[in-house]
């Protein structure tokens, strides 16, 4: 059994991994980029203004569930 493992097995606690902290970022990045497309087209396209807080309601709701996400995985290390 690896070290990781057993102080895993003692502990209780789960560490992220490289990779899943990469997806977390990269889905962040993602939702950051759907709320400022939002505005943009808020801003270029004054006739899509339902579109355009529907696509920023969703970037908004996914930053936020990421971020809990994240925090509460690193609450527990």
């Amino acid at each position: 059994m690896t070290s990781q493992g057993a102080s895993q097995r003692f502990t209780g606690v789960i560490t992220m991994r490289k990779w899943q902290e990469l997806i977390l970022n990269s889905l962040l990045n993602f939702s950051m980029a759907l709320v400022a497309g939002g505005f943009l087209k808020l801003v270029l396209d004054k006739g899509s203004a339902i579109s355009s807080v529907i696509v920023i309601v969703c970037g908004v709701y996914l930053f936020g569930f990421l971020s809990i996400l994240t925090y509460n995985s690193d609450k527990e290390k």
